[in-house]
């Protein structure tokens, strides 16, 4: 998102001009970890989590930055402490508010490709080829959807990502759902499972079926 991503700019730039490292370095720390919590603390095998890595690596430059200095002056310690956690929750919030308006924003840019027809239509089959696909929005749980069909007939996957939310979106080449964020693939001919990246959950499956001309959600 957005928050997130401004966040992370400014305790980069903290950090090479070496403004308030301490408190960048404490920014860092609690962003990564905050991110780690929220999306990716059930990355299996953990070291694919690329949030816990940053966390470490932000606590390790904190700890040495800490560790060649003298003990801080007594002028510091007030302002520092309310400075640093501060810039610390600021981390934290912009974290979680950056997933959050992420995926609302996914799920506002998809659906614009949404059949409006009537509520849980999708598209007519018609409309549909075999092997092609179908970005929509769900019309009641409202999340981003890539609807399939084949010879066998329909079926839908959530876009979401399981990793930090991102929208997958359908390589046509590799027949895939790639995650454009951090490399996620999943195979949408085998139940959304993961074929590799920083997950292992498999996308959510959406249920739909098909109605008379139209493909409807179930």
């Amino acid at each position: 998102g957005i928050f997130v991503m401004i966040s992370e700019f400014a305790i980069g730039f903290a950090t090479l001009l070496n403004v308030a490292p301490t408190t960048a370095a404490f920014g860092g720390f609690a962003m990564a970890t905050g991110l780690w919590l929220s999306s990716s603390f059930h990355t299996s095998p953990y070291f694919l989590a690329s949030d816990s890595a940053y966390a470490i690596l932000w606590l390790s430059y904190l700890l040495l930055m800490n560790g060649n200095r003298r003990m801080p002056k007594v002028n510091f310690e007030r302002r520092g402490v309310i400075r640093t956690g501060a810039i610390g929750a600021l981390a934290v919030v912009a974290s979680l508010v950056g997933r959050t308006f992420n995926q609302a924003s996914a799920a506002t840019s998809s659906s614009k490709t949404t059949s409006k027809s009537a509520k849980g239509q999708i598209i007519k089959l018609a409309s549909l080829p075999v092997g092609g696909t179908f970005n929509f929005t769900h019309s009641t749980q409202g999340v981003p959807a890539i609807l399939f069909r084949t010879k066998v007939g329909v079926f839908a996957y959530s876009a979401i990502c399981t990793h930090q939310g991102c929208t997958v979106g359908y390589d046509k080449g590799s027949k895939k759902l790639v995650c454009p964020c951090h490399g996620a693939t999943y195979d949408p001919a085998n139940g959304a499972k993961v074929l590799n990246g920083p997950t292992s959950t498999p996308l959510a499956k959406v249920k739909v079926k098909v109605s008379g001309a139209w493909v409807v959600e179930a």
